[in-house]
């Protein structure tokens, strides 16, 4: 999802990281847009959430998901996303 050299990326009109969030039954996502931030964590690894995104571990840092878009649904800010389905830190995506 982020080049190298882009400090935020945006999925617009269409393109966006597809993942899924692993619980039971796991839950496809697409990622919408996000930012570069500091810090580490496991890739796919959820290192923190909050009002402004949640933060998740690549090979070479960390993205703060500001939109994405859950099965099925219209996309959404993070911060609405986290209101429903209550990501926690140390949850994975794949």
């Amino acid at each position: 999802l982020a080049a190298p050299d882009a400090e935020t990326c945006t999925g617009f009109p269409k393109p966006g990281a597809k993942t899924e969030l692993v619980r039971d039954p796991p839950l496809p996502v697409t990622l919408r847009r996000a930012t570069v931030v500091d810090g580490s964590a496991e890739p796919g690894e959820v290192a923190s959430a909050g009002p402004d995104g949640f933060d998740v571990g690549t090979g070479a840092g960390l993205l703060r998901v500001l939109e994405l878009t859950p099965a099925a649904r219209k996309p959404m800010a993070a911060r609405d996303f986290l209101n429903g389905y209550r990501l926690c830190a140390g949850e994975c995506f794949r």
